[in-house]
């Protein structure tokens, strides 16, 4: 398997980073992970402008302009040009004195990935985080390697035996999964936490959104979930995936709400 390290390709063993990246020692850069179909790269113009508007926030280079090609070459030398994978796009500001002030002078770290990837089938079994997203956080509505609270919630629902964590801002309204967008179906009616809830902007969150219409972005409570009729979360590798219980108590979910799910893919 072969990765590519500012746009050389290497093999994935030979890959080092400089323990002086400032992504390794700060969590100083941005990254995107998206899905490749039988070696076309799905949703990559929406990947690409919210990592473009990332590196803006972080005051880094843009992605490179030949970024699309680089991928597609990746995947056809690690031969996943057949079935799914998942790409990782990952880019840092490269090495840095100590401290935390930058140097005038930036050589960028730009890291890009390839892996097998298979959709996960099972449903998920969650809880409600005591770890909190702060909704006034900058830095809520991009992906950048600062993933800690995300980390402290899917450990603590993993040490608790369950699969996944939802997670409350500081005015307990729900945002999101460790790793995903939420979505309610209440009345027929799908619902969604609004960004400035603290939820990210996900790809496939605005992919549903402007494919149906009648979407409903507003604040959520813990009383609409467990009111709901169902209840999933999203991103762009696992698509869509159902919640069927939170704490141990089963949800309301319909039976046919697996007509709804293969219309949202």
């Amino acid at each position: 398997m072969h990765v590519l390290l500012n746009g050389e390709l290497i093999s994935k063993e030979a890959a080092t980073i400089s323990p002086f990246d400032r992504g390794f020692l700060l969590g100083d850069g941005v990254f995107t992970t998206l899905l490749a179909n039988q070696g076309q790269l799905e949703c990559f113009e929406a990947h690409l402008k919210r990592l473009k508007q990332s590196t803006k926030i972080f005051f880094l280079p843009e992605p490179p302009l030949d970024l699309q090609s680089q991928i597609l070459k990746l995947l056809e030398i690690n031969q996943l040009t057949q079935g799914l994978a998942a790409v990782r796009i990952t880019i840092t500001r490269g090495i840095g004195e100590r401290g935390i002030a930058p140097l005038k002078t930036m050589s960028p770290t730009i890291f890009i990935t390839t892996d097998p990837y298979e959709r996960p089938k099972s449903p998920l079994k969650v809880m409600i985080s005591s770890i909190k997203r702060d909704k006034m956080y900058p830095l809520s509505q991009i992906k950048h390697l600062g993933y800690q609270l995300s980390i402290l919630a899917r450990l603590e629902a993993l040490e608790k035996r369950f699969d996944d964590a939802l997670m409350l801002n500081s005015s307990d309204n729900l945002v999101c999964s460790t790793a995903g967008n939420l979505f309610l179906v209440t009345h027929g009616k799908i619902l969604t936490p609004p960004i400035t809830d603290g939820a990210l902007p996900g790809i496939m969150r605005g992919k549903i959104i402007r494919q149906h219409k009648d979407v409903k972005i507003q604040s959520l409570t813990i009383r609409d979930l467990e009111n709901a009729e169902a209840v999933f979360i999203t991103n762009s590798l696992i698509g869509t995936q159902i919640i069927t219980s939170v704490e141990g108590k089963i949800l309301n979910t319909k039976p046919n709400f697996n007509i709804l799910i293969k219309a949202l893919k």
